[in-house]
């Protein structure tokens, strides 16, 4: 039996979702091979052998695609109507996770069409939802038989990498001068209002005067030329950018962190106004999974497993509100750091791999496909 996964990033490195995901069908599911149509394959595949020396040579290029496999599997709605054209041309069944982004946009016709189109395949076996906004959004609407949707919160992270990789956390005041907030994306549109950039700067620069060891940190690609748009100079060297990093630079990083501000919202981006994040974001799981104490909004109320207040904090789209859950930990040490514990352990938990991926695998039927059997 062979499982052909059809990508348009893997085997970047800087995709580290994929990553997880798709290794463990590599390690774990026989026959199993993954086809890249990403831009810049060749380079990307180089740094992904060195990473990992065991699947270098079950990885190739969407062109070099040969065979004929029992079933194929992708992750995104683009994706799979991308390749919705290999899936039937090689009257193969089918089956992809619809996560948020990558052509997701709520009630635009483009990414509707998208949709009923993937959803009318014969071919198509199961579908599986992350959110509740996507699970009730694509029924609600019909595209999908009932019977093929399913719901599996969150995504998939290397919950193992994590937890072999914690470094112990460094606290204000006893192993540290500073108290330190990041905020950890990348930007989609121009003012980065979809992942709330305006919002933390805004955040930033009501705390900035807080405390002569406060610093706040950006990490990812592509924020800092939006200095141009957003002034950003009242933050002076209170703020650190950190440039694009992959995911081996969190654990040692976010064990410098207070904790992660997350003021995401949905239905802003102007290029794609139907356009949500999911909950939390990938960021955010690294985050808690380092220890890192996660403040985050839920507009669309997809928060399913976390306890508000004691496994993770819902922050409210709102500067003054943050500024005083901010306020409120930076005065009361022992509950951030509480905070922090019970991220680790319930992201832990709710992330971790070999359950996500047992479920994934039931959910897609691709029991009998596993090396163990």
């Amino acid at each position: 039996m062979s499982l052909y996964v059809l990508d348009d990033y893997y085997p970047w490195l800087g995709t580290s979702f994929r990553i997880a995901e798709y290794n463990w069908y590599l390690r774990n599911i026989r026959d199993s091979f993954v086809f890249s149509a990403y831009r810049e394959y060749l380079p990307s595949r180089a740094a992904f052998e060195k990473a990992f020396p065991d699947l270098g040579w079950r990885v190739g290029h969407l062109v070099d695609l040969v065979g004929k496999p029992d079933f194929f599997y992708n992750i995104f709605i683009d994706n799979a109507f991308d390749y919705l054209g290999i899936y039937e041309a090689a009257s193969v069944p089918f089956a992809f996770t619809l996560y948020p982004g990558g052509g997701l946009h709520l009630n635009e016709p483009e990414a509707d069409a998208k949709l009923q189109r993937v959803g009318a395949s014969k071919l198509l076996t199961a579908i599986i939802t992350t959110q509740t906004t996507s699970r009730d959004y694509i029924l609600d609407k019909g595209y999908f038989p009932p019977e093929k949707v399913h719901f599996n919160f969150g995504g998939v992270a290397d919950s193992e990498y994590f937890r072999k990789n914690y470094f112990p956390k460094k606290k204000y005041g006893q192993d540290k001068d500073t108290f330190d907030i990041c905020f950890v994306a990348t930007r989609y549109d121009p003012r980065g209002a979809a992942k709330g950039y305006d919002v933390f700067l805004e955040v930033a620069r009501n705390l900035v005067g807080l405390s002569p060891g406060i610093r706040f940190h950006i990490v990812g690609d592509t924020w800092w030329d939006v200095e141009d748009e957003i002034d950003i100079s009242f933050l002076g060297d209170k703020v650190i950018d950190h440039g694009h990093q992959d995911t081996s630079f969190f654990p040692e990083f976010h064990s410098g962190m207070d904790m992660i501000l997350s003021p995401n919202k949905p239905f802003v981006d102007p290029k794609y106004p139907g356009a949500f994040d999911g909950f939390p974001t990938g960021c955010c799981v690294e985050a808690g999974m380092c220890g890192t104490a996660v403040l985050c909004t839920d507009l669309l109320d997809n928060n399913v497993v976390f306890e508000d207040g004691k496994d993770i904090r819902i922050i409210p789209y709102d500067v003054d509100g943050i500024c005083d859950i901010v306020l409120s930990y930076y005065n009361n040490l022992d509950s951030l750091y509480g905070l922090g514990d019970n991220c680790r352990s319930s992201f832990l938990r709710v992330y971790d791999i070999d359950d996500q991926m047992s479920r994934r695998v039931e959910l897609l039927g691709l029991d009998s496909y596993l090396q163990s059997k």
